[in-house]
């Protein structure tokens, strides 16, 4: 029998062609799978912002210290927790209000003396409205930054900064200036209107105790004005003798204006 070469080479290729083709098949069947697979996008777990809404907590209750221009305050704050990032807030402070012409000064006994003061006053701001937590994505929980503003009305006592019995408009060099505590029987109130823009941030992780700084700025408004300042100066003609000047003073001051730093500490429920 004779066998043919190229046949038999033939058949050998062939055969290993067909061998090859079984050992690659493996491999080749996924990737030809993947091109017809359909990808699903990657799943994107939603972080939830920590407020004191979505932790059960709906009141708080803060005792404030005031800072101003005029000088010290007390004060609290009430929290009605209305959403995620919302707050509905009432302030009841007390602190004094001045005129920005005032200059005080100490003489060797450390006897405090204001110039041309004519009455002191305390005043009572009693403010309602909303606060609303900015960049709560972005911040972290311990570094709650907010915005507010609130307005309502301001009760004031104004009572007098020395003895006015003798309805001169003027402190004469032989009256004496009151204490804090002398004058306020013959006080009396006044009301106006108030309002504050603010920042606000408040730190911790523990909502449930709470600590807040607050910079803004408070606005008093007193329709019919208030004397703070003397309406009416005087002159020497002699030694033992003087004359009054009527209106020669200052007039009533109206709007009361100050930048005010807040630090407040409480607790929610």
């Amino acid at each position: 029998m004779i066998t043919n070469p190229y046949i038999k080479m033939k058949n050998l290729v062939i055969a290993f062609a067909v061998l090859t083709a079984i050992w690659m098949l493996p491999a080749l069947v996924p990737s030809a799978y993947a091109q017809f697979e359909v990808t699903e996008p990657d799943v994107i777990i939603d972080v939830k912002v920590r407020t004191p809404y979505n932790t059960g907590l709906k009141n708080g209750l803060m005792f404030n210290l005031l800072l101003t221009d005029f000088g010290f305050g007390v004060g609290g704050q009430y929290r009605k927790v209305l959403g995620n990032y919302t707050d509905g807030i009432l302030d009841i402070n007390f602190s004094v209000l001045r005129d920005v012409k005032e200059q005080t000064f100490v003489n060797f006994f450390g006897q405090q003396t204001t110039p041309n003061k004519f009455n002191r006053i305390l005043s009572f701001p009693m403010n309602a409205g909303l606060r609303h937590r900015m960049f709560a994505e972005s911040i972290n929980d311990n570094f709650r930054f907010y915005v507010m503003g609130t307005a309502g009305p301001v009760a004031a006592f104004i009572y007098p900064y020395f003895d006015n019995s003798r309805n001169l408009g003027v402190r004469l060099p032989d009256q004496f200036v009151y204490d804090i505590f002398e004058g306020w029987s013959e006080g009396y109130w006044d009301w106006g209107y108030n309002g504050k823009v603010a920042l606000g941030i408040d730190l911790g992780n523990n909502f449930r105790n709470v600590s807040s700084i607050e910079i803004g700025y408070h606005m008093n408004y007193f329709p019919k004005g208030i004397q703070v300042m003397e309406p009416n100066t005087f002159e020497f003609v002699s030694e033992n003798e003087v004359v009054i000047i009527e209106g020669g003073g200052f007039d009533r001051q109206k709007f009361f204006g100050t930048v005010m730093i807040k630090f407040m500490f409480g607790g929610m429920w």
